[in-house]
């Protein structure tokens, strides 16, 4: 099985390195560059944070993540559309596994344009890095069989679906 990656974009560095380091320590993604901090040179992918959401494609491109943490508080709308230009792009044309989990209102009328490409919503207001890496983890398991994650998809269920699902997903709760 290929090593995990996880990117996070945040134009917020507070929020940005909350989100890493609860992806480092909940998710067991380790925060050091080598295993068990030694030197035998091979690298173990860490959640990566980028703040410029106007180079994702190279981005993405270079380091090849199977999921992108996407914080949306601060960017403007021609940020988001042209992040939603590179992801689509970049999934279509290498990554076709590459998941999406946004955070923000998914009601916000400036992040309808992501719409179309997110696997998966968190809400911003608070910011609960505790669902944020249960959800990654969600990502991640089915990233590995190909299998998309449609379950909490926005665009695939109404609103009160969303959030019974992503309760019971929490909770793990099977009914």
């Amino acid at each position: 099985m290929p090593l995990k990656k996880v990117v996070v974009f945040s134009t917020d560095a507070m929020r940005g390195s909350l989100i890493q380091k609860a992806l480092e320590r909940w998710a067991g993604l380790p925060h050091v560059g080598t295993p068990n901090g030694g030197t035998s040179g091979e690298e173990i992918p860490i959640p990566l944070l980028f703040k410029d959401v106007i180079h994702t494609g190279d981005i993405l491109g270079r380091e090849a993540p199977l999921v992108v943490v996407l914080d949306t508080k601060g960017y403007f709308s021609g940020e988001l559309e042209k992040f939603r230009n590179s992801f689509a792009r970049v999934s279509a044309e290498m990554l076709p596994a590459l998941k999406l989990l946004a955070i923000g209102d998914f009601t916000d009328k400036n992040l309808s344009a992501l719409n179309k490409i997110v696997t998966d919503w968190c809400m911003d207001t608070p910011l609960d890095p505790m669902l944020i890496v249960s959800k990654v983890k969600v990502l991640l398991d089915t990233g590995d069989t190909g299998d998309a994650v449609n379950k909490g998809a926005v665009h695939d269920t109404p609103e009160t679906d969303v959030l019974l699902e992503d309760l019971k997903v929490f909770l793990n709760i099977k009914i």
